[in-house]
């Protein structure tokens, strides 16, 4: 039996003109859940949620150290990073580039990665 849409935890379908519906799945999105970090232990908060101008994050839960924190278009382009603490938080204003759309965040320590989605809406 091959492959079934909907079948992953983790699932972005896009609309492509002239292509129909693809479903681009984690390992596409370069999503991997560390073994050794309990989905309970850490998390990743983006408010709000959809935004319409500035976003905020705040990472908790991994151990004292950097966390970097990352938001990928759903083309995979890295559109935005940055370096905090864990349990800190970061305000981002996004430049008038970055359009409306469907965006990955993910959390990166020593200890393993966190993700979560946001929806931007100009």
């Amino acid at each position: 039996m091959g492959h079934r849409y909907g079948e992953e935890p983790t699932q972005l379908f896009a609309g492509l003109r002239g292509f129909g519906v693809v479903e681009l799945t984690s390992v596409q999105l370069g999503i991997h859940t560390e073994e050794n970090i309990q989905e309970s232990s850490v998390v990743l908060s983006v408010t709000p949620n959809p935004a319409a101008a500035s976003v905020e994050f705040s990472v908790n839960g991994f151990s004292e150290g950097s966390v970097f924190v990352s938001v990928y278009s759903a083309a995979g382009r890295l559109v935005h990073k940055h370096r905090l603490s864990s349990g800190a938080s970061y305000l981002w204003a996004p430049d008038e580039d970055i359009s409306s759309g469907l965006y990955l965040v993910r959390a990166l320590s020593d200890e393993g990665s966190v993700e979560s989605k946001l929806v931007f809406v100009r």
